[in-house]
């Protein structure tokens, strides 16, 4: 006689206490369940660190924007390579992790995770993923997770997780959570061809939106480059990440009409519909291209006229001195910081070119790139940071 089990979850082993807790849940006896008791609690969490792994900047800005007042320490990687070197330096409380990645996806990441850092065997991974179908998180949990948060983020889906998962002596209670009213907001606030209503009930503020936009707007030109590229080259892998990081970064700033069309090339993308593709991905990448000039407005330099000082060698040495001891102990808000410092500084034609991509790099959190662009500067003025001649 044969019987079927329809309540059966595999866990790959070696199996962890975390993995566990999420079966304990669905029986009712879960271990954890004290940190779920109040859903409106507010806490701050000053000493917990927190990082967020994913390949889009838009996300990032996202994650961190929506943990900010928290007060946790953030860190963030752009991919599952330089996440495994911040684990080597850095001991998280809790990593997010994106599941699509090119490379080294958030699966794989977290499988070496797991296998080569025991240190890490009950610090919480939770994976960012725009898929969150029948069974996604079973398959999650089987491969070394411990939960999921579904993208376009929500602030009160990733508060609620870090409540959750995050150890209760790193959470400082402090309180009733206060909602926030958008509606305000959404009233005032309408762009044409955008859902603002939908990505404000998101992200909670005006200003986290505006954040949100300029990162999406900045790369409309390079992610377009890159879509065309991967379908002449017909590297359809690499193709279905980008429009899938398209799908959930549309959603995120509200235009729900490009999403839709991202996500039905995503489904076209992983059934390999080369069809499909070609016939629909140009009118995607034309709806795309049209919401740099929606965007633009809010966007673009409100001073580009303004007069700004010439930077001397001092200067420029100077601030590339601090952006080299920010990037070496990746402190992300001090590369920002440098950055703007920089920005608002007038420089020679090579330097001009050159401080502007070192200004892209640190956008893109390309610290490799970073460094590459510091060292020509370094060698056009014809000093090191620390004043030594080259």
């Amino acid at each position: 006689m044969e019987f079927m089990q329809t309540n059966i979850v595999v866990l790959k082993k070696p199996v962890y206490a975390l993995n566990l807790a999420n079966l304990f849940d669905k029986s009712g006896n879960n271990p954890y369940e004290s940190k779920k008791e109040n859903d409106d609690c507010m806490f701050l969490a000053p000493d917990a660190h927190i990082l967020i792994v994913d390949d889009n900047g838009v996300n990032l800005t996202v994650a961190a924007g929506l943990l900010k007042p928290l007060q946790m320490q953030v860190d963030v990687a752009f991919s599952g390579k330089e996440a495994l070197d911040m684990i080597n330096r850095h001991k998280y409380d809790l990593i997010f992790m994106d599941h699509m990645m090119p490379e080294l996806d958030g699966v794989e990441t977290t499988r070496i995770i797991r296998r080569l850092h025991p240190e890490y065997n009950d610090v919480p991974i939770i994976a960012l993923t725009a898929n969150v179908v029948s069974g996604a998180k079973e398959m999650f949990i089987s491969e070394g997770m411990n939960d999921i948060v579904a993208k376009p983020i929500e602030m009160k889906s990733i508060v609620s997780k870090l409540r959750y998962w995050l150890p209760e002596n790193k959470q400082i209670f402090v309180g009733t959570l206060i909602k926030l009213d958008n509606s305000a907001d959404a009233n005032d606030f309408e762009i044409p061809g955008l859902d603002t209503r939908y990505a404000l009930s998101l992200l909670g503020t005006k200003e986290l939106y505006l954040s949100v936009m300029k990162d999406y707007y900045r790369v409309i030109d390079k992610k377009v480059a890159l879509i065309r590229e991967n379908v002449d080259r017909c590297d359809w892998g690499n193709y279905t990440i980008e429009v899938h990081a398209l799908k959930s970064a549309s959603r995120q700033v509200g235009a729900i009409d490009l999403a839709e069309l991202a996500a039905e090339m995503e489904k076209a993308g992983n059934a390999r519909d080369t069809e499909l593709i070609r016939r629909k991905t140009p009118i995607m990448l034309e709806l795309y291209m049209s919401y740099k000039d929606v965007m633009a407005p809010f966007c673009q330099a409100e001073q580009e006229n303004v007069d700004k000082p010439l930077s001397g060698d001092d200067i420029l040495r100077g601030l590339l001195k601090n952006m080299s001891e920010a990037m070496e102990n990746l402190d992300m808000d001090e590369m920002d910081r440098v950055k703007q410092e920089l920005m608002s500084y007038s420089y020679e034609e090579n330097r001009e070119k050159l401080v502007n991509k070192l200004g892209e790099a640190v956008e893109d959190i390309d610290v490799d790139a970073c460094e590459i662009v510091v060292k020509q500067l370094l060698d056009i003025i014809g000093e090191d940071c620390n004043g030594g001649t080259v």
